[in-house]
């Protein structure tokens, strides 16, 4: 399997060990509910977990929920509730969410709410070991200890300028310093040896990298905004207490743009998933990602996405109408598939072409139907049913044993040449999406 690397700026082979993998992915900050560009890391990365699922990897998979923030502060105050109250009620939320676009099972979501002795440690170790310095109730890092500092940006010390996505404090050793923790007493704060206070954002994410896969992940995902300075102060923490970068290897999602604009709430320009889920299907939102390379820009727009309803739900019908053939034959069976068929997908997750294959599999079943090789209709069904899978599209399965008596009854009664009832049944299998 190869990944663009966001450092190497090429396809890059993924070391599997010992058949097992490890995945972080940078979730959401629960304060409010997200929107179509927040969804598409995880979607990305789910297409990935099932490629890897389906050649019995066995992947530690952990994805973070950020339910300490300012935001979630300022949102709780406008709803009147507590910050843990509106953390679980849009984290719930969020789950739902991922239900309906069928991400899959078995993924961790660690909450930094009941991390926050085991961060505060991790933060003692970089005072201890000389990487990081109190001023006054407040932790920075100092990136200048880090020799790498700016390798997944290309963000150099000497390029930046204060100010620019940089906490400015006079406090600090140097401008673009990052704090680790920060005193506080507003919303949620906890006692520790600093002050009053809550951990830093950066450091979340590298203590749970830390605690629940190692000393390094396999692969560190997020959207491309993150590279600047989210994931270079995660790399530069572990580079300091563990003396390795943080992830052998990075991948970054694309911007999701809205009239070519980057979607975002500052911007209040956003596409919130709940409010497309009553329209559109889970599966249709899922297509809508897949035209285009997870690394590249996407542009949202509302045609884009009834096309992509469109579509899938063109591809899921053919499907199901193979899959009626199949059975009225007795010729629907398990066929052992030829690793080919995921070269694509092997390829850095190359979808749009696995879509364009798709497209032309389902070509080559029409035909096998019209002539009746139904050993070739088996193949492809077979093939479609298990790339669409890996897509994480949902079919559901409408062929329950009542529907299969109908089929059954409907061939019947045209090997009987009895058309009239014939023509009748059909309509309603036709109803049915059956045929």
């Amino acid at each position: 399997m190869k990944l663009f690397s966001s450092i190497e700026k090429k396809n890059k082979a993924i070391k599997i060990m010992n058949n097992k993998l490890s995945i972080y992915v940078c979730g959401p900050t629960v304060y409010n509910h997200v929107h179509i560009g927040n969804i598409r890391p995880i979607v990305v990365f789910d297409v990935l977990l099932r490629l890897l699922r389906t050649f019995k990897v066995d992947v530690n998979f952990v994805h973070n929920i950020t339910d300490i923030d300012d935001k979630i502060i300022k949102q709780a105050k406008l709803e009147n509730k507590t910050e843990l109250e509106i953390g679980n009620y849009y984290l719930e939320h969020y789950k739902s969410i991922l239900e309906k676009l069928n991400i899959s099972k078995g993924i961790y979501f660690p909450k930094v709410s009941e991390h926050i002795g085991g961060i505060v440690k991790y933060i003692e170790f970089l005072v201890k070991k000389g990487f990081a310095y109190k001023v006054d109730g407040d932790v920075y890092f100092s990136i200048d200890k880090i020799k790498d500092y700016g390798i997944i940006s290309n963000k150099y010390i000497n390029d930046l300028e204060v100010g620019a996505r940089i906490e400015e404090n006079k406090s600090k050793k140097s401008p673009f310093d990052f704090v680790l923790w920060k005193e506080t007493k507003s919303g949620l704060n906890w006692k520790t040896k600093f002050s009053y206070g809550r951990p830093g954002w950066h450091t979340e994410c590298a203590y749970l990298i830390n605690k629940y896969i190692g000393r390094s992940v396999d692969i560190h995902g997020g959207g491309v905004d993150l590279k600047f300075p989210h994931h270079e102060n995660e790399n530069a923490q572990n580079i300091a207490l563990c003396n390795v970068p943080i992830a052998k290897n990075w991948v970054h999602v694309g911007h999701l743009t809205i009239n070519d604009t980057k979607m975002s709430k500052s911007l209040n320009n956003c596409v919130y998933v709940k409010d497309l889920l009553e329209i559109y299907s889970g599966n249709a939102i899922r297509w809508f990602f897949y035209q285009t390379g997870y690394s590249n820009p996407i542009n949202y727009a509302d045609e884009y996405m009834e096309q992509a309803e469109e579509d899938i739900s063109k591809i899921i019908d053919d499907i199901n109408m193979f899959k009626s053939y199949l059975i009225i034959n007795n010729e629907l069976r398990p066929v052992m598939l030829s690793p080919s068929i995921f070269e694509l997908l092997l390829n850095d997750l190359n979808i749009p072409n696995t879509i364009t294959f798709i497209n032309a599999e389902i070509k080559n079943a029409h035909i096998a139907l019209r002539q009746k090789e139904y050993d070739t209709l088996n193949l492809k069904y077979n093939i479609l049913y298990t790339l669409l899978n890996v897509l994480g599209i949902n079919i559901e399965n409408i062929h329950t044993d009542q529907n299969i008596d109908l089929l059954l009854k409907w061939d019947k009664l045209k090997s009987d040449r009895n058309f009239v009832q014939a023509d009748v049944l059909r309509k309603e299998l036709i109803r049915n999406k059956l045929i």
